[in-house]
């Protein structure tokens, strides 16, 4: 039996070794589950959003060990979210610019990211009661 170019007979059946799960590189060779075969390897058969690393499908936006790409590891004190290495914050502190910060003390972060209140003053002061007060009523909003 003559199969076309790029395929091969096993069996009496023209099989294309490079890409058939049954006979991947040579005839007889199936892939386990889980694999499928490219380029005559098997290989591990990721589902949609993940990659296969090292043999492992993995999410790159949210595997902390894989961020963003492969390998890339978060940092102590970091989550992976959207494939970026954030600073991870606890309750009642809030990621300013990859620090944690309490936006009801900090001075430089006074009620929010970047606004800045200066020390002792009343200004400061009517601030963070805004803040409290605002956020006692569960509102997000930036405070004037």
């Amino acid at each position: 039996m003559s199969c076309p170019t790029g395929s091969t007979n096993c069996g009496g059946v023209c099989r294309d070794v490079q890409s058939d799960n049954a006979n991947c590189g040579m005839c007889g060779r199936a892939c386990p589950g889980g694999q499928s075969c490219a380029g005559g390897t098997c290989q591990v058969s990721c589902a949609t959003g993940q990659v296969n690393c090292s043999g492992v499908c993995r999410d790159l936006q949210g595997d902390n060990a894989n961020c963003g790409a492969c390998g890339n590891a978060c940092a102590s004190g970091q989550a992976c979210s959207s494939g970026r290495c954030l600073a991870s914050c606890g309750s009642g502190l809030t990621d300013c610019a990859g620090a944690c910060r309490d936006l009801q003390s900090d001075r430089a972060n006074c009620g929010a990211c970047g606004l800045n209140c200066a020390s002792g003053s009343g200004l400061h002061r009517r601030r963070l009661r805004r803040v409290v007060q605002h956020r006692a009523a569960g509102v997000r909003r930036r405070v004037p």
